[in-house]
């Protein structure tokens, strides 16, 4: 193969443009047709690289979905290259989420090369996710957008916000490839669906653009010049934003946070938004609109991070799984539970005895590192008692006792205030903001809930003049 004809080299240049670590494992979506399958013919003949083929049939077309599973494999046999194909019940997906065929294709196939993905990872690999998408595509994409009335991040087409794949194709127009394959006898399979006009891509490709090109044969490569634009402006935006948001960020054990008065000024909105974007949040205008009426106790989420609204504050946060790492310096029994959610593990502290707790342990609670230390009735004096520390008398717990986090029900003789009162009652009177609420902490005994963590006492376990084993719990 000619290295110098353009299609080659423009793929070329798209691959030695970035640098590629040496244990570097490329994962090509291939569908069987033109497209992928010139893209694998590239990679097989013009790059020493390991690589993988992914497909997936998504059973929408019949046989000739099978046809189209069964090709790939058959050049991937030829061309001596590792074929992975799934099968997943597409139109039950997106009958169970309620989601488009379009949408339910989607995810399903992000979550197979994503798995993919992980398991090469497992091998001690480098995956990248390789896709064809060329220069027609990004200019529909384009169009695409700016008829949907998408956000003006989405402007730079397919390399907009985060990029999830390689795409050395993007800069070779669809002709370009169509020439490629023919002179190299690539072979493929065409998509029935590829020529109704019944989604809207297909659409804009045979009727929009070509109308578009009658008035400028070049309408295709300022579209994709327009796209390459945006994507430098956005760049720029985005280096922007984060040096406006540091100014006014807060850092809390819940997360950053920050006033939301101060993002209703255009500049700060508008870094928000690109800040949200680089996170994963999708819904830009629905971001919008809460921050202009904002209602507390508002949740956003993308895959990774969540977003609330509470009160005069945003907050955001990364969504993890609770670790929780103890150092006793005497045993203890540590047992699991899980979580009201059911998606986070928590883990509860027992201890058995007096003689146990009043043994210094340190221990985290995913957010935040706390730790239990023998005090005297000095602690008391303390200005920052309650907010950073609890001082309780020992003996005064009905054994065993547990540190886990508060439950629905849970019920406290509150310090100074007489009678039970509701663990969630007291924290919404403290006005306690919902991620904070999830990682409260409480200390249980056979009795009932003794203390919850910086909020609280009970008046039974309080420390008097009398107690001899008085601990602190405190954050370090």
């Amino acid at each position: 193969m000619n290295a110098n004809d353009s299609v080659s080299a423009a793929f070329l240049e798209a691959l030695h443009k970035r640098e590629w670590p040496e244990n570097v494992h490329f994962i090509l979506a291939v569908s069987g047709g033109i497209d992928s399958m010139t893209l694998a013919h590239l990679f097989a003949s013009l790059t020493p690289h390991s690589t993988t083929w992914g497909h997936v049939n998504f059973g929408l077309r019949g046989m000739e979905s099978e046809g189209d599973a069964l090709f790939v494999q058959q050049e991937g046999a030829r061309y001596r290259v590792e074929v992975h194909v799934d099968a997943p019940e597409t139109q039950s997906h997106a009958q169970t989420y309620g989601k488009s065929i379009q949408m339910a294709a989607r995810d399903l196939r992000y979550a197979f090369f994503n798995t993919l993905a992980e398991n090469l990872k497992n091998q001690g690999k480098h995956p990248v996710l390789v896709t064809a998408h060329h220069a027609d595509d990004q200019a529909e994409t384009l169009l695409q957008n700016l008829v949907r009335g998408k956000h003006p991040l989405s402007w730079a087409g397919m390399e907009g916000g985060r990029n999830l794949a390689f795409r050395p194709l993007l800069k070779i127009r669809k002709s370009a490839i169509l020439d490629f394959a023919r002179r190299h006898e690539i072979a493929f399979r065409e998509d029935a669906s590829n020529s109704s006009d019944y989604y809207q891509r297909n659409f804009i490709r045979h009727r929009i653009m070509p109308l578009l090109e009658e008035l400028n044969p070049s309408a295709a490569e300022h579209l994709n010049q327009a796209a390459e634009e945006a994507g430098r402006w956005l760049e720029l935006a985005q280096t922007g934003s984060k040096m406006l948001l540091k100014s006014g960020r807060e850092s809390t054990s819940d997360g950053a946070r920050w006033p939301i008065s101060d993002l209703r000024e255009t500049a700060n909105a508008l870094a928000f938004e690109i800040h949200c974007s680089d996170l994963g949040f999708r819904d830009l205008p629905a971001l919008r609109n809460h921050l202009a009426q904002p209602r507390t106790g508002t949740l956003l989420e993308s895959r990774s991070h969540e977003l609330l609204f509470d009160r005069e504050y945003v907050i955001l946060r990364r969504k993890t799984h609770v670790a929780i790492s103890n150092e006793p310096k005497t045993p203890t029994h540590l047992s699991t539970e899980v979580s009201k959610s059911g998606e986070h593990p928590a883990t509860s502290h027992t201890w058995e005895t007096a003689e146990e707790l009043v043994s210094a342990c340190s221990i985290s609670t995913g957010l935040e590192q706390i730790e239990l230390i023998p005090a005297d009735h000095d602690g008391l004096k303390s200005p920052e008692m309650g907010r950073t520390a609890c001082l309780f008398d020992a003996d005064k717990l009905e054994y065993p006792v547990v540190l886990r986090k508060w439950r629905p029900g849970d019920r406290i003789e509150s310090l100074g205030l007489g009678g039970e009162q509701k663990v969630k009652e007291i924290l919404i009177n403290r006005k306690v903001n919902r991620f904070a609420k999830e990682n409260t902490w409480v200390l249980a005994d056979q009795h009932n809930v003794a203390c919850i963590l910086f909020h609280t006492l009970s008046e039974r376990i309080k420390v008097t003049p009398a107690s001899v084993r008085i601990v602190q719990i405190r954050r370090r």
